[in-house]
C-alpha cells in the first residue's frame, strides 16, 4: 500500500515527464496524460489486489484469483461504456473512463476479498486450523 501510494503520488506529479521520457507524441499527450494520471491514482489499489490474490494462489487457491479477474473485468466491460458516452445520466467522462472503470473494478473485487479472506479465516479458527501457543 505503500509503495502504491508513493508511485501514485510520483506518478501523479511527473506523469507529463514520464510520457515525454517515453515518446509519446505530443499530438496524443492532452489524453495520454489524463489517462496515465488516474491508472496511476488507481495504483494502490491496484497493489493491493496483486497482493491479494499472489496469496491466494501461493496457499492452493487459484479459483478466487480467477473470479476476482472475472469480475474486475465484468465490471470494466459494464462500466466503462456507461463513464465513456455518460449512459443513464452519468456524466461523459470521454479517455479517462476506463482508468476510472478500472479502478471501480478493483475497488469492488477488494471488497469482494476482503470478505471472501475474513471468512476463511474466521472458519479456519473454527475448524481449529490455527491454535494459540
Amino acid at each position: 500500500l505503500i509503495g502504491g501510494t508513493l508511485i501514485a503520488i510520483l506518478g501523479l506529479v511527473f506523469a507529463e515527464q514520464i510520457l515525454n521520457v517515453l515518446g509519446t507524441d505530443p499530438k496524443v499527450m492532452h489524453l495520454s496524460l489524463p489517462y496515465v494520471q488516474w491508472m496511476l491514482v488507481g495504483s494502490p489499489l491496484l497493489f493491493v489486489y496483486i497482493i491479494y490474490t499472489s496469496i491466494l494462489r501461493g496457499v492452493g487457491d487459484s479459483v478466487t484469483p480467477l473470479i476476482a479477474l472475472s469480475l474486475t473485468s465484468l465490471i470494466g466491460l459494464v462500466v466503462t461504456p456507461v463513464l465513456l458516452k455518460g449512459y443513464f445520466g452519468f456524466p461523459a467522462l470521454g479517455i479517462v473512463a476506463p482508468a476510472i472503470a478500472t479502478i471501480l473494478g478493483y475497488a469492488a473485487v477488494l471488497i469482494f476479498l476482503g470478505f471472501y479472506l475474513n471468512e476463511i479465516t474466521q472458519l479456519s479458527f473454527e475448524c481449529g486450523f490455527f491454535h494459540s501457543a
